[in-house]
């Protein structure tokens, strides 16, 4: 690699942390890319060089955090089915460590109108779910009869639903990753071969008695907005 392509990778990756703690520090996506491009310690023009625009950073951003994600993910070593579940809890490990960042980007995410932005996020992780499923299936650990688009989109909205409601502080983190094995059990146990159901049918028993209710809590999942 030659020196300007190297300095223009180091300049990406300044402007992509800056980017990153700029969503941390002021819980929204709001930034300006005059502060950007103070914050990387680089000119104006130069994120515009590198990226394009604004929506270009936001995704590269998300880009790196997807590269982070499948590391974690996939250095665990687990049968395809508990993988489903790992994505699950690597998903919970990440939002402990920055919890700000992460609802931030949740959030900002909900509120999206940019469709190619949507896409960007989504699309990568959908493939990855779709990844997982297929792996499960391969290994029958799944019905092969299942559609794995069809299931892995599925599960996907699922835990993005759990996400809102932990980035509107409706739920804990804790109850988040409860919650979220909790859903993939109950949806997989239907898609399941008869060899793995009854794993996932034990499962599903043991996780409903860590949920609220289970012990008699009240749950209540009414929105209400985070002050930004």
């Amino acid at each position: 690699m030659s020196k300007r392509e190297q300095n223009k990778n180091d300049k990406r990756g300044q402007i992509i942390k800056a980017a990153r703690e700029l969503m941390r520090i002021r819980s929204s996506t709001g930034f300006s890319m005059r502060q950007l491009a103070d914050a990387s310690g680089v000119s104006l023009a130069t994120p515009y060089n590198l990226f394009g625009s604004k929506q270009g950073i936001i995704s590269a951003v998300m880009d790196t955090d997807l590269d982070d994600f499948k590391d974690r993910l996939l250095s665990i070593d687990s049968n395809p089915i508990d993988r489903i579940f790992n994505l699950v809890s690597v998903s919970s490990q990440l939002f402990a460590e920055q919890p700000n960042y992460y609802k931030t980007g949740a959030l900002a995410l909900n509120r999206e109108t940019d469709k190619a932005l949507k896409s960007n996020f989504g699309l990568p992780r959908q493939a990855l779910m779709k990844h997982l499923v297929q792996q499960a299936i391969q290994h029958e650990y799944i019905s092969p009869r299942m559609n794995a688009d069809s299931l892995s989109i599925t599960l996907s909205m699922q835990f993005y639903s759990w996400i809102q409601l932990w980035a509107n502080d409706q739920i804990t983190l804790k109850e988040l990753e409860t919650r979220g094995h909790y859903t993939f059990a109950v949806t997989l146990a239907g898609a399941a071969t008869e060899a793995a159901r009854e794993a996932l049918l034990d499962q599903i028993i043991q996780l409903q008695e860590s949920l609220p209710e289970s012990r008699g809590d009240s749950v209540n999942f009414r929105r209400h907005e985070r002050m930004g």
